[in-house]
Parts: C-alpha cells; sequence; structure tokens
C-alpha cells in the first residue's frame, strides 16, 4: 500500500505525492523548505528527507511556498555550494 498526499497547489491543479518512493531517491538532493509553508509544514518535510538517503535540508526562516523564488539571495548561492560540494 502507498501513502499518497494530495496538495492543492493552486485552484484546479493538485500535486500528488508519492511518500513510499521518497526511498527510491539515491542522489544528492537539497530539499529547500521555509519556516511558514503552506504548501507543506515544515515537520512533514522532515520527515520526506528523512526518507531520502543523501538528502540535505535548507529550512529558511519566512512563508513561502517557492523559497527559491522567493528568497533567491539565500538559496541560490546555497544551492551553488550544494551543487560544487563534493561530501554528503
Amino acid at each position: 500500500m502507498t501513502h499518497e498526499h494530495r496538495l492543492q497547489v493552486e485552484p484546479g491543479i493538485r500535486l500528488h505525492v508519492v511518500i513510499d518512493d521518497f526511498n527510491q531517491i539515491k542522489c544528492r538532493t537539497l530539499i529547500m523548505t521555509t519556516t511558514g509553508s503552506h504548501l507543506r509544514p515544515l515537520n512533514g518535510v522532515k520527515a520526506w528527507q528523512k526518507k531520502m538517503p543523501n538528502s540535505k535540508l535548507m529550512v529558511i526562516e519566512g512563508d513561502a511556498w517557492h523559497p527559491a523564488g522567493a528568497y533567491s539571495d539565500v538559496c541560490g548561492p546555497a544551492a551553488a555550494r550544494f551543487l560544487l560540494s563534493t561530501t554528503k
């Protein structure tokens, strides 16, 4: 049995996330979220991140459903550092 979450992104657009599939993501992954995200509470994002063995979670103080767009001054350099780093 899979656990599927349906998130209302915009009126008429739904995002389907199959939680059980996150452990299949093996590549290094940087997950960015905010403390006040309305898309997914921080505890939920932390639970997803724990299922991804090579992931790193970056939590930004703020409130945005798209952190990289709202906080590009913080997320851009962090993403560049993550991509250029050779460690997990």
